[in-house]
């Protein structure tokens, strides 16, 4: 199963002529397999990425002002993770 979605802020920003652009796009998955009736693997991942850009074309004395100080973020972040299960069935005969 795998899931990606993106922000439009950015769209929305520049018709607002805001000074900057925000972009953020998360992604996601997830891998499961079951290797008999006992055991199982599950593979998880995520990830995300900000991009903040500056909206030169925002050319109001305020937004010039907010651009002066705003910085520029670009950050990506990322992870996966295990799991593994293991059961044992144990019987035990009473005569």
């Amino acid at each position: 199963m795998v899931s990606v979605r993106q922000s439009y802020l950015q769209f929305l920003f520049d018709m607002l002529d805001l000074p900057f652009l925000p972009t953020f796009t998360d992604a996601q998955f997830k891998l499961k397999t079951r290797f008999n009736e006992q055991n199982e693997l599950t593979v998880l991942g995520l990830g995300g990425i900000d991009n903040m850009r500056l909206n030169t074309k925002a050319d109001s004395e305020d937004n010039e002002y907010i651009l002066s100080y705003l910085p520029k973020i670009k950050q990506e972040t990322f992870t996966v993770g295990q799991s593994i299960v293991i059961m044992q069935v144990h019987t035990c005969n009473r005569q």
